[in-house]
């Protein structure tokens, strides 16, 4: 009989385990698709779900040859994450101009990534976040990614749409990833 109730013990452990688990995992998905991402407010501010949304991508200041390409899709990520974040957006003439800076672009090493795995061949980006109302700066945010995808536009899915979500829950970090800039030759 103790026989019995041990493994009953362990079977309903298990059980429990397993229910936290599931019951944590919203939550853990949501820390997961911004953990890599930080945003830190110099001027912070609230998104208004009643105004309309232009995102434009400000000065591209990284030296990495893909790095229009990069701004290009962030910004395709950013509108497409306040569409479905159900605010409205615009190509021109928004209420409130989102426009973003990348200052340090390294897209890391996909051939790490995938071989090595580990955190091996991790990018990194580095720039600014600035919300415009009527010319007027309403909000500036620094924010800092480590990459984990593959091509410049998964890169970029790493990044914009984060961004709006942080954005929007009104997340803000206190300090930025530190970037080592790594040997380009390996």
């Amino acid at each position: 009989m103790k026989q019995h109730t041990s493994r009953h013990s362990i079977l309903v452990a298990m059980f429990i385990a397993f229910a936290v688990l599931l019951g944590g995992l919203p939550a853990m998905a949501e820390d997961i698709r911004t953990r890599t991402l930080r945003l830190v407010p110099s001027k912070a501010w609230t998104l208004d779900t009643a105004a309309t949304y232009t995102v434009a991508p400000g000065v591209a200041k990284a030296e990495h040859e893909a790095t229009t390409e990069f701004t290009g899709h962030m910004r395709d990520w950013m509108v497409e994450a306040f569409d479905r974040l159900d605010f409205q957006t615009r190509d021109e003439g928004g209420d409130v101009t989102v426009r973003f800076s990348v200052d340090i672009f390294d897209p890391g090493k996909a051939w790490k990534r995938f071989a090595i795995g580990f955190g091996s061949g991790n990018g990194y980006v580095r720039g600014t976040v600035t919300l415009e109302k009527k010319g007027r700066v309403v909000g500036q945010y620094d924010y800092s990614a480590k990459l984990r995808g593959g091509g410049t536009k998964s890169l970029a899915k790493e990044v914009g749409p984060t961004i709006v979500l942080q954005l929007r829950n009104g997340d803000a970090d206190e300090e930025l990833h530190e970037y080592k800039k790594k040997n380009t030759d390996d």
